[in-house]
């Protein structure tokens, strides 16, 4: 065999390797694009519960609110009806009563809603470590 075609030999090797690995870059590259398509969803996930979040920290601070006003405005009508009448004390300190448990019901209830959330954020993040370490062993 001549110089000039065992070099042709070796550019062949060459070129057949090239291609090999022109496609072994196409399929890792494919891995990774599935691999940013999931990081995608992730992400979209996690702006969902970003946006439910900011969805019950706004509920709670207009809970919050509205109750802080009902309670200056009922303040404001107990100091007025005080003045005089006993028994118009008692039943506004009977109401008093009553908001306060539907206020203690209303933030158990909002406290359950915060405790699932928790727990469904942390499966989340659960099911994101294992992603995370499946896609970290395919390396």
């Amino acid at each position: 065999m001549t110089t000039e075609q065992k070099i042709e030999e070796i550019l062949q090797l060459v070129r057949e390797e090239r291609e090999r690995n022109d496609r072994r870059f196409g399929q890792i590259d494919d891995r990774f694009s599935r691999i940013d398509d999931r990081f995608n969803q992730i992400d979209a996930h996690f702006s969902q519960i970003d946006a439910r979040l900011d969805q019950i920290d706004t509920r709670f601070h207009q809970n919050d609110r509205l109750f802080k006003e009902e309670r200056e405005i009922n303040n404001s009508r107990f100091t007025q009806l005080a003045t005089g009448l006993m028994d118009l004390r008692k039943e506004m300190n009977a109401g008093f009563a009553a908001l306060n448990a539907k206020v203690d019901k209303s933030y158990d209830s909002l406290s359950q809603d915060i405790q699932v959330f928790a727990q469904d954020l942390e499966q989340v993040k659960r099911r994101v470590g294992k992603i995370e370490k499946k896609i970290g062993s395919t390396h």
